[in-house]
């Protein structure tokens, strides 16, 4: 390039502005323009041949808090052509740097995002901005007919979580009840597609997505009655959702078997599919039907020493099931567990210390110890199922789960309590470790009172070299309070 665009003519310019058409220049060229004194009229004269076959660069420099002096009145008379440089690049991200200052013109023009044939890829931003209640009160037709249109065009594009399914389910929350009804067979139509398309694997949601969807299904069945109709003949779906895993892998391995506890929980409590509520952890996910909870997930710890701090299990066994790694499958053992509900709100670390503290004295390291594990029982620690007791020298008893079909290690002489209502108990029996056979609390009491400066991580390698497991770092923490407690009672006593 012979011009300099520092210092020659605006004629110079103009007779040269086909060379802001190669594309790899054009930043370059614009922010040579922004250092001269005239460059208001000059890109005053030249805007429109940026907007012409731009790049991310150029846009960036537009939408620049720093140069609105030079772009503001440019960008709203030229919006539209800002729209469509956008939709050019495949970034519709892009707007976001426009969206807060120039919303009003956004919204007057977002039929030409629906338009493009790269929306339904690009509507996550716009559904989870600010501003989502007045683009979805203005355009919510033109956005359902896009998605539905998307489904039908692309009948064999295998749909993953990383745009479109999330992005329905959201706009499916937000849409009142009498809309969705107005619209059903919309919905519906669109729900079947995603019901064959949605390919679960766990490496493909985050962690919270399956809940959500789940959730957000049953929230609008209880008011709709074809999206409940749409729940109740696709428990597949839901069984694939709730547990992650893919529906033909999940036919081969456990689908039978939480078909047969879903069903079994919703009979027990009188409920419906449209009852349930979901939740996902970072290794579970757990369904709420009832006073049930019926839970699932990998386990680093399955057989533990029995403890009255344990939330009695109706069931916990292992199955065997498939999980997908670096696109292959291997074989995994999912903890499945049916609860009585508990009450989680407002667990404190006092509740969770005394818990853990309890704990370690008997020789049980609780390595998992949070508040998110740890609840208060709505009534005492047993088993609860209605029609079912067993019979002891013929007369009716509370129902009985043997120990050593729940995973718990029968320890001589330790006799059995049941907590009552309102007391703690532990909901995640994940990262129990039996320390029995090493005094753990002995080792450290000596220590300390031997005039070591103990912390958490001196007990955490101990631990580990000692009793030949990895617990998870969770119960550091807790383990610094019992320390520190410690060493002042073995202070106080030596004065």
């Amino acid at each position: 390039m012979n011009i300099d665009f520092k210092t020659c003519s605006i004629d110079e310019l103009l007779e040269n502005k086909d060379l802001i058409s190669i594309i790899n220049e054009k930043h370059w060229i614009l922010k040579e323009l922004l250092t001269r004194e005239d460059k208001s009229k000059v890109i005053s004269l030249l805007f429109e041949n940026f907007l012409e076959n731009t790049n991310e660069d150029v846009l960036r420099i537009i939408s620049s808090q720093t140069h609105s002096d030079v772009f503001d009145d440019l960008i709203k008379q030229n919006f539209q052509g800002i729209i469509k440089a956008c939709i050019n690049t495949n970034n519709v991200d892009m707007l976001s740097n426009f969206t807060d200052r120039y919303f009003d013109l956004l919204l007057d023009n977002f039929d030409l995002l629906i338009n493009d044939k790269k929306f339904p890829k690009n509507l996550a931003y716009f559904l989870k901005s600010v501003y989502e209640e007045k683009i979805f009160n203005r355009y919510k037709n033109e956005i359902l007919d896009a998605i539905l249109d998307h489904l039908i065009n692309d009948p064999n594009e295998t749909v993953s979580f990383d745009y479109l399914v999330m992005d329905f389910f959201i706009y499916l929350n937000k849409m009142s009840d009498d809309y969705i009804e107005k619209n059903v067979d919309k919905f519906i139509a669109i729900l079947n597609n995603l019901t064959k398309k949605i390919n679960v694997d766990r490496l493909e949601a985050t962690e919270d997505e399956p809940a959500f969807i789940l959730n957000t299904i049953a929230k609008k069945a209880r008011k709709i009655k074809e999206i409940d109709e749409f729940l109740n003949s696709n428990i597949d779906f839901v069984i694939s959702l709730f547990t992650n895993l893919n529906k033909e892998k999940l036919k081969n391995s456990s689908y039978s078997t939480y078909l047969e506890l879903i069903n079994d929980l919703l009979k027990q409590e009188q409920k419906e599919l449209k009852d349930l509520e979901c939740y996902n952890g970072g290794f579970s996910s757990v369904m709420i039907i009832g006073d049930k909870v019926l839970k699932t997930g990998e386990k680093n710890t399955y057989e533990i020493p029995y403890d009255k701090r344990f939330l009695q299990p109706v069931i916990r066994e292992y199955i065997k099931s498939e999980r997908k790694c670096r696109g292959g499958y291997y074989d995994v053992h999912e903890c499945v567990e049916v609860y009585e509900r508990v009450d989680t709100e407002n667990i404190t670390d006092d509740d969770v210390y005394l818990v853990f503290k309890e704990l370690l004295e008997k020789g049980i390291l609780w390595a998992d110890a949070s508040p998110r594990n740890l609840g208060r029982l709505l009534k005492p620690n047993k088993v609860y199922l209605k029609d079912a007791y067993s019979m002891i020298d013929g007369k009716k008893e509370d129902y009985y789960v043997d120990d050593e079909n729940v995973g718990f290690i029968k320890i001589d002489n330790v006799k059995k309590e049941v907590l009552q209502k309102g007391d703690l108990v532990i909901t995640d029996l994940d990262e129990i470790y039996n320390i029995r056979s090493l005094s753990l609390v002995d080792e450290i009491k000596e220590k300390i009172s031997d005039g070591w400066n103990l912390d958490k991580y001196d007990v955490d390698r101990f631990i580990r070299k000692n009793y030949l497991i990895d617990p998870c770092n969770d119960y550091c923490n807790y383990m610094q309070m019992y320390l520190d407690e410690q060493k002042s009672i073995i202070s106080n006593k030596k004065i």
